[in-house]
């Protein structure tokens, strides 16, 4: 490695240690990289990558050697340079029609098994299959079965 490539590398560990990211965090993946674009080490992984250009996605991890952020993007880990990401809130769920769900109104009401029906925005944006009722909460009934029936938090 030429002293240009290791100042290079340098640099882009730095901005992206200073960047804010931080494990857990969600982020939406804003443009394509250019190859070995700011110092970045890893070249973008053409068609296949720019596909995702975005989508949101979770932080899952950091490479010391200044080769990129891992995201989980579409249930793939995927490594990105710090400057094509954007940090956002967190995605609300987004179901479909008949999606098995737990449902509750809020943290002191019990999870119960649901069909999704509609989702909307505001206060209480979930409805479900059979129920007039409106919902703040929603989560997938596929592994949180286990919640059913009590106030737990789900741990994502």
């Amino acid at each position: 490695m030429t002293e240009r490539d290791e100042t290079m590398a340098r640099v882009y560990r730095d901005a992206q240690a200073a960047c804010g990211l931080k494990k857990g965090d969600y982020v939406k993946v804003l443009r394509r990289a250019e190859d070995c674009e700011a110092g970045w080490k890893c070249c973008w992984n053409g068609q296949y990558m720019d596909n995702l250009v975005g989508k949101t996605g979770k932080v899952i991890g950091f490479h010391k050697n200044g080769s990129g952020i891992e995201v989980n993007v579409e249930g793939e880990p995927h490594r990105y340079p710090y400057f094509v990401l954007g940090k956002v809130e967190k995605p609300a769920p987004v179901f479909k029609p008949f999606d098995r769900v737990l449902v509750r109104l809020d943290d002191s009401d019990e999870w119960r098994p649901a069909f999704s029906h509609r989702h909307c925005t505001g206060e209480f944006p979930f409805r479900v299959i059979g129920d007039c009722d409106w919902y703040k909460q929603c989560i997938s009934y596929e592994g949180n079965e286990h919640l059913c029936g009590t106030t737990d938090t789900p741990e994502e």
